[in-house]
Order: C-alpha cells, then sequence, then structure tokens
C-alpha cells in the first residue's frame, strides 16, 4: 500500500512534514544532497538539546558525509507533493525540490522543532555545498567515524552514525586546570553546547511572536 500522502494532499508523517519546511523554508533551490545534510543537523541539534530524535531516521557514513535511505524514499512517495527535478552538476546527475503549489509548510511544524529547523536554515542555509559539508563533517557522529577510519585506514561507508556522540573530554595538566579555573572566576559561565541549543531555542521561540506582528505591520503599511 501506498506510504505517502495521496494525490493533492500535504505530508502526513513527521519525516515528511520535515522535509517539506526545507524544501519550502530554504533560501535557495535545494538539492538531495543538502536536504540530506538539513536533516541530518535538525536531528543532531534535536538530540543535544532534546537528548533523542524527532523522527526515526537511521544516518550512516556515505560518500558525502551523512545519508539517511529514509529521506529519499519519503520523497518518492511524496511526488504529488515536493517536485524532483533532475539537473547536471559538477558532480554528475543531481535533483532539486520545490513544493507544489497548495503545500506551503508555514504551519507545518510544531514547536520548538519549528524553530529548530529555522535555526538549521539560519546556520548553513546560505552556505555552499563545500561548506555545508564542512559544517557536517565536524559534527561530532561524522566526526568519531573519521577518526575510525584514519585509524584503520579504510572507509567505514555504511557505516551508523551515533547521534548522541559528543566531543571528547580534553586530558589536562593540574597548571593547566588551574589556569582554567583563574580564568573562568573574571568571566561568566558560557554553559555547554546542549545548553546553548536549548538557549537558541528559547531565545528564538520568544521573539517568534514579536516577528510575526512585525511582518504583519509592514504587509499593512504596503
Amino acid at each position: 500500500p501506498r506510504k505517502g500522502p495521496p494525490k493533492g494532499e500535504c505530508p502526513v508523517s513527521i519525516l515528511q512534514k520535515l522535509i517539506a519546511y526545507f524544501v519550502a523554508k530554504a533560501p535557495h533551490r535545494i538539492g538531495r544532497t543538502q536536504l540530506v545534510k538539513y536533516v541530518y543537523l535538525f536531528e543532531y541539534y534535536h538530540t543535544l538539546a532534546f537528548g533523542r530524535q524527532y523522527t526515526d531516521c537511521r544516518f550512516v557514513r556515505y560518500h558525502y558525509g551523512p545519508y539517511c535511505e529514509a529521506i529519499v524514499s519519503e520523497l518518492r512517495e511524496m511526488s504529488e507533493v515536493v517536485r524532483e527535478e533532475p539537473y547536471f552538476s559538477a558532480y554528475g546527475e543531481a535533483y532539486a525540490y520545490s513544493l507544489a503549489v497548495g503545500c506551503e509548510a508555514s504551519s507545518e511544524l510544531p514547536e520548538p522543532e519549528r524553530s529548530l529547523a529555522d535555526l538549521v536554515l539560519r546556520t548553513v542555509g546560505d552556505k555552499t555545498l563545500e561548506d555545508l559539508l564542512k559544517v557536517v563533517y565536524a559534527t561530532p557522529p561524522m566526526a568519531r567515524v573519521l577518526e575510525k577510519e584514519t585509524a584503520d585506514g579504510y572507509s567505514h561507508l555504511g557505516e551508523e552514525l551515533e547521534m548522541t556522540a559528543r566531543l571528547p573530554i580534553p586530558q589536562f595538566s593540574q597548571a593547566e586546570l588551574e589556569a582554567a579555573r583563574q580564568r573562568n572566576r573574571l568571566r561568566k559561565r558560557r554553559g555547554s553546547r546542549e545548553e546553548y541549543v536549548k538557549h537558541m531555542l528559547e531565545e528564538y521561540t520568544a521573539f517568534e511572536i514579536l516577528r510575526r506582528r512585525a511582518t504583519a505591520c509592514l504587509q499593512t503599511k504596503e
């Protein structure tokens, strides 16, 4: 049986909604590689903030970083909602996506997931594919696999990424620790990466109402 939405209807699963949201909100035409990486970053940040993924996506190490077959499968099921446009790039055959008329995803995601998806777009939405991949490869789940490849001397293509991976805790001497304590006494506590992501989500959500009011006022004046 068909898993996707009936012809002419908008997405129903949370992964389909997330895909549709990124396709609708990306500041430029979004390709398959970019879309997969946006979902990956969203899931990584979601795990940082809430300790779990939002969807059931399983990301594996692939040729251009994290890859999830479920995203591509959902895109096929969403052919009446998300339009696929094949084209040729410097890397060969590629695909770009656009949302069908009437399936705008502005209100498809609940909070705080919508704010987290917007945070992903604000962070990497204007980056080139090369710079986007640099951000993705620097995340702990990918960095851990790359460390294994360096140690083993071969590629770990197909290995599932551990989305709960965090940066390793560095080891310091007593002198270094004491110097760090002295520096910390002279400045405010910055918090962990998890706390930073949560803070960004809270700040973005808190100002959402003001942004909507400002946008409405500007549209009224026009």
